[in-house]
């Protein structure tokens, strides 16, 4: 099924738009005239919004706002603001999302009910900044706040406003690693969706996209692979193939075609990603960042470490612009350049960005994450390769244990700890603790 611009609107906005043409909002303006107006400006402002087209979808939120104030419409102004912060959050323009949201949050405090949606959704949009920033614990107690307040309501249809949410604390688990966790609110906010909107809507295919996200990242690539699929067919539907929201299920593919080795298919779908990208966003955006990361990793992995590093800093500086230095999108790329040097056998510069991994990744998230574990994987590459094997032993454990406590024990990094460590164990000469390692790598 293909939607239209409008009738992608009306089941988008529904809830909202009924309201305001009802009576008691048209008595609020001057003369009906103005509440149509107003409701056109906010449909077409929605439109774009879900079309990625933010600076042209701001306009008409912006129109539509100054009418809602002009006839002291709260609800319609309040949610306009809120509709201004979620398009600035998408352009990465954070403080600004963050100011609109939470002046969104006031006038709703002012102006409307104690457990009003529009309230929940100020506090969605504080949030989205927080998780989009690594301020996971921020972002999470904004979410829980405005899935309370969801939770409040009277009307069934209005659970919609709960799939945000549930999307939302969802992204903070993941963020966190703490998958089980992730998946049952990503799954919460897929079943939500599917029932309100439908199995072919775009804010389904969303929660597939999370959904993939997370079993790239636990390993579990052909579950990935089929979230992903079942995303680009959703928004294929609806968009056609020329959206943001299909360069991001590219990415995606792209990421579990690399981690396979299949590099000629991985750089298919992410120049294809990047083509779409370069057309609707500004080029400061942080999504272009997966790509170049990804573009970094097959280089290195070919030997053309010249041009991962090119890419490595190029992700790097996109990230230092937006997110800041104190990121893990930031951390990933002083981790690629790290491993980069290692594989150039540079290897104080490669212990100067590992400490820079560790360093920002313990004050961000502790010592249990995938950035962290990699970085003591490589640590002890590095001093298994100087020889100093007891200090490699060290670092191999360190990695096992995070590891294992992120994945269990059914995992490729936890196999690779394993092979990693039965190396040291066999130069050492301990034929038989090598060999057990080496089984358990193979189970």
């Amino acid at each position: 099924m293909r939607y239209s611009s409008s009738s992608l609107t009306r089941k988008i906005g529904v809830l909202f738009l009924a309201v305001l043409m009802g009576q008691q909002v048209s008595a609020a303006f001057a003369t009906p005239a103005d509440a149509i107006q107003a409701m056109r400006y906010y449909q077409k402002g929605d439109t774009l919004l879900l079309y990625n087209l933010h600076d042209s979808s701001i306009t008409f939120f912006e129109k539509a706002e100054q009418l809602f104030f002009e006839g002291k419409y709260w609800e319609g102004y309040i949610s306009s603001k809120n509709k201004i912060s979620e398009n600035l959050s998408a352009k990465f323009e954070l403080k600004k999302a963050l100011g609109v949201a939470r002046d969104a949050l006031q006038l709703s405090i002012e102006h409307l009910s104690e457990n009003h949606l529009e309230k929940a959704t100020a506090h969605i949009n504080i949030g989205n900044v927080y998780y989009l920033t690594g301020q996971h614990e921020k972002a999470l107690e904004e979410f829980n706040v405005a899935l309370e307040i969801t939770e409040k309501t009277e009307h069934d249809e209005m659970h919609l406003y709960s799939a945000p949410t549930n999307l939302g604390i969802g992204n903070v688990y993941y963020g966190k690693l703490q998958y089980e966790e992730a998946f049952e609110y990503f799954n919460n906010a897929l079943i939500t969706n599917s029932e309100i909107l439908g199995e072919d809507h775009p804010y389904v295919a969303n929660s597939y996209l999370s959904i993939g996200n997370l079993y790239r990242n636990k390993g579990s690539y052909n579950l990935a692979e089929e979230n992903y699929e079942k995303a680009l067919e959703i928004n294929r539907g609806v968009f056609g193939e020329n959206h943001p929201d299909i360069a991001t299920g590219y990415v995606g593919l792209g990421d579990i075609f690399k981690n396979r080795g299949e590099y000629e298919k991985a750089l298919q779908y992410y120049n294809g990603a990047l083509s779409i990208y370069s057309q609707f966003l500004d080029k400061r955006n942080p999504k272009f960042g997966a790509i170049y990361l990804g573009f970094a990793d097959i280089a290195k992995n070919k030997g053309d470490y010249a041009t991962a590093i090119k890419y490595y800093n190029q992700a790097l500086n996109l990230y230092q612009q937006t997110v800041g230095e104190l990121h893990q999108n930031s951390v990933q790329s002083f981790l690629g350049i790290a491993n980069t040097y290692i594989y150039q056998e540079k290897f104080l510069e490669a212990l100067d960005y590992y400490g820079k991994v560790l360093d920002i990744n313990f004050n961000l998230v502790g010592e249990d994450h995938v950035n962290t574990s990699a970085a003591y994987n490589n640590l002890g590459g590095l001093y298994y390769f100087a020889g100093s094997f007891d200090l490699a032993k060290t670092y191999f454990e360190k990695a096992l244990k995070i590891d294992q406590n992120i994945h269990g024990s059914k995992h490729p990094n936890v196999a690779n700890a394993y092979y990693n460590l039965s190396r040291v164990y066999h130069v050492k000469g301990e034929t038989r603790i090598a060999l057990e390692y080496i089984q358990s790598a193979i189970n």
